[in-house]
C-alpha cells in the first residue's frame, strides 16, 4: 500500500473508504472543490431498504463515474460487491482508518439521531425503531464483525493498485488535521 502524506495532492478521483465519516468527507471535498459526489450507499439501497442485485449496483456505480467525468469524490466501502472497480479507477484513496470504538460511537449517535429526525438516508430510506433494534442495524454489524474491521487492511490492499497513493488516518487528531489542511483554506 502507498500510504502518503496528508499534504500529498489530492488528485481528481478520489475513493473515501473506511468508517467513521466517509460520507460528510466526501461531501466537504465535493463542495470545497467543485467534485461530483457519489455516494455508494445511495446507489446501494433502494427505496424500503432493498439491495439493488450485484450486477444491477456494479452497472449503476460505473454509470455514475462515467458521469462524473474527470473530477469525483466517492464513498463507500462494497469491496466483496464492486470487488476494487472505483479503487482502481480513482487516483487517490482516503482511507479512515479510525480506532473501531469511535467509528462504533459515531455510528451509533449518527443513527439515533437520523432516527429521532426521520432524515433520509441511503436514498429515501430512513432509520425506524424496529431496523435501529434489529440485527440489520449497522451498530449492530459493527459489533459483529469487530474483528474484520481491525484487520482491514490486507483487504483493502487487495483492492487497491500498488501505486495508488492512500492517505490513510488513523485516529481523530489526524483526521482533524487532514480538516485544516485541504478544508479550512
Amino acid at each position: 500500500m502507498n500510504v502518503v502524506d496528508v499534504s500529498h495532492p489530492l488528485g481528481q478521483k478520489i475513493n473515501v473508504i473506511g468508517g467513521g465519516g466517509k460520507t460528510t468527507l466526501a461531501k466537504a471535498l465535493s463542495a470545497k472543490y467543485s467534485y461530483n459526489n457519489i455516494e455508494l450507499d445511495y446507489l446501494h439501497f433502494l427505496p424500503n431498504w432493498v439491495e439493488r442485485e450485484p450486477e444491477d449496483f456494479r452497472k449503476t456505480v460505473a454509470k455514475a463515474l462515467k458521469d462524473s467525468g474527470d473530477k469525483w469524490v466517492a464513498d463507500g466501502n462494497y469491496k466483496a460487491k464492486l470487488q476494487g472497480y472505483v479503487s482502481s479507477r480513482a487516483d487517490m484513496v482516503i482511507w479512515l482508518d479510525l480506532p473501531w470504538f469511535l467509528i462504533f460511537r459515531r455510528i451509533l449517535l449518527r443513527s439515533f439521531k437520523r432516527l429521532l429526525e426521520r432524515t433520509k438516508v441511503c436514498g429515501d430510506n430512513t432509520e425506524t425503531w424496529r431496523l435501529f433494534f434489529s440485527r440489520n442495524a449497522l451498530w449492530w454489524w459493527y459489533i459483529v464483525n469487530r474483528k474484520e474491521i481491525l484487520e482491514r487492511e490486507s483487504e483493502y490492499s487487495e483492492y487497491i493498485p500498488q501505486n495508488t497513493p492512500v492517505i490513510r488516518i488513523k485516529n481523530a487528531k489526524e483526521l482533524n488535521a487532514f480538516y485544516r489542511y485541504w478544508l479550512s483554506k
